[in-house]
């Protein structure tokens, strides 16, 4: 019975995100692939260090680990997921532990799996450590609401299915807004303890 309240929240949400997300100016959409998951884009990546991401000196080292599918889980060590790479549910599950907000003895999850194991936030209410969610895909939240209330995410973008280590534009970043795939961009959530 909760998976569908939480089910019936995220589509509550997620009206609410698509009408956010139509009065957006951004036209720099990427397409997803066959995978669900949002498709790379060089121009994707977001150099620029704001003041409001929190967890730089934690997990800012991690960007540039490669995509790799099935890999990463809350047991997995920050530096393995720099070596050995992660997909999105397990890069961020590491992010997580590393962050104190998971325990490393955790069941590894999916990325359906954590939005089902999370309550929606409304847009401009998501802190730093909460998680993003996308048609298949998740990110975690690494900065403060900015002026148009969302915050920049940090996690895997570009992989899928057959994506294992060997695509150097599937990888890790940080995205200056979880918006930045407007059309893929579902809600805001936090992680149930």
């Amino acid at each position: 019975m909760i998976p569908i309240l939480v089910l019936a929240g995220l589509a509550f949400a997620l009206s609410q995100q698509k009408r956010a997300a139509s009065s957006s100016t951004r036209d720099d959409s990427t397409p997803e692939d066959s995978t669900g998951e949002p498709s790379s884009s060089s121009s994707s990546i977001e150099d620029q260090s704001f003041d409001d991401e929190p967890y730089t000196a934690e997990l800012g080292g991690a960007v540039g680990a490669p995509y790799y599918y099935g890999r990463g889980s809350p047991s997995t060590t920050l530096q393995q997921l720099v070596t050995d790479g992660a997909d999105c549910s397990g890069a961020v599950q590491v992010a997580l532990v590393q962050l104190g907000l998971l325990d490393a003895s955790a069941t590894d999850r999916s990325a359906t799996q954590l939005a089902n194991d999370s309550d929606p936030i409304e847009v401009g209410q998501q802190q730093p450590g909460d998680l993003a969610f996308y048609n298949g895909h998740v990110m975690l939240v690494y900065s403060y609401p900015r002026s148009d209330g969302h915050s920049a995410v940090w996690g895997m973008h570009g992989g899928g299915q057959n994506t294992l280590g060997d695509d150097p534009t599937a990888r890790l970043d940080v995205l200056s807004s979880a918006l930045y795939w407007p059309d893929a961009f579902l809600t805001y959530g936090r992680l149930r303890a």
